[in-house]
């Protein structure tokens, strides 16, 4: 009998180990998926590059310190601390993980008029750390939704189009050859103006894969908030537009042609494009009051966060800039104040 139970009692650790290890590893490998509807980032930082994204009281961003490479700070601009050694464009954020483009060495014909380098799409732990390749052909304009990213997906048999993958990463796949930017809507629907059949903004259902048309016209770049409907004019110019919802009616809110826009909670920020005149601009969106300059000059890629405005030089995207988001204007160079 002794003889047995010093065979037994053995086998019987060696088992529960084993077991508890199993699950252990499974446990650690499981995916944490959203139960309440989230957005991976805002549509305005979206169509500028999402080099900033504000989610779990932190800024993830990418950081021009150091090759572009992954970073989170505080909303006050404290605190910087990287996350990982990837160059990132294109960043989304849930409570559990940290999505993004890759900004690799590739560059391929289609892209060519962008200032990223498309790679591979990743997921990375909120913490930071090694990142899992979601999709390895090159990816752009990432734009999360509940549990799904949708992006512009690249191949050589294909082109650009317009891709979909869980945040698991299983069965990334074709959902339309239109390369459409979804960005952000409202309640659950993600916004959108029409490539190759059309230029009318649509809503698209993340449900059926459909969208539907709520306003007709050549359109670019849409914003889709609670109360109003944003977008460039391609037909005028590029002016910057306004639909107010509650009565159907569009009006003017910049008259020049307009390179890009963001939004914060008090303003509506521009790059007006008009030569020797040219200059970042904001307005106040409850009253639309004059026309502040922000800065004369070219600017590019406006990220918006809770406390700041982000822009670079059109020239040289290594010269950063912010500004309080809301209240009084304090151009200075975008200062890191990393971790001790």
């Amino acid at each position: 009998m002794k003889k047995v139970l010093k065979i037994v009692i053995p086998l019987i650790l060696i088992t529960g180990i084993g077991t508890g290890i199993f699950f252990f590893v499974r446990y650690k490998s499981r995916i944490l998926l959203n139960e309440d509807l989230v957005y991976g980032n805002t549509a305005g930082n979206f169509y500028n590059g999402g080099l900033f994204c504000e989610a779990n009281g932190l800024v993830y961003f990418s950081n021009p310190e150091d090759k572009n490479r992954l970073y989170q700070m505080t909303p006050d601009g404290k605190n910087a601390k990287k996350l990982n050694d990837d160059k990132v464009c294109f960043i989304n954020a849930d409570p559990h993980y940290i999505y993004y483009a890759k900004d690799g060495m590739a560059n391929t014909a289609d892209f060519a008029f962008l200032q990223f380098n498309p790679n591979s799409l990743c997921r990375v732990p909120i913490k930071g750390g090694d990142a899992v390749i979601l999709d390895e052909e090159p990816t752009l304009y990432v734009s999360l939704v509940q549990n799904t990213l949708y992006y512009i997906h690249y191949d050589v048999l294909t082109s650009s189009t317009l891709y979909k993958v869980g945040i698991d990463g299983k069965e990334p796949q074709m959902v339309t050859k239109e390369p459409l930017l979804l960005s952000p809507g409202q309640e659950g629907t993600l916004c959108y103006a029409g490539v190759k059949t059309d230029h009318n903004i649509s809503l698209w259902n993340p449900e059926t894969d459909t969208g539907t048309t709520i306003y007709e016209g050549v359109c670019h770049l849409p914003i889709d908030t609670k109360d109003y409907l944003y977008f460039l004019d391609a037909a005028n110019d590029y002016r910057l537009m306004r639909l107010d919802k509650a009565d159907n009616k569009v009006s003017m809110v910049a008259d020049c042609r307009v390179d890009c826009y963001n939004l914060s909670d008090d303003y509506i920020y521009y790059q007006k494009n008009d030569g020797n005149d040219s200059a970042l601009c904001r307005r106040k969106l409850d009253d639309m009051e004059q026309e502040e300059i922000v800065l004369k000059g070219a600017y590019t890629s406006i990220n918006v966060t809770s406390r700041f405005v982000y822009f670079t030089s059109f020239h040289n995207e290594s010269l950063i800039y912010q500004t309080p988001a809301n209240g009084e204007l304090n151009v200075e160079s975008f200062y890191i104040d990393y971790e001790m």
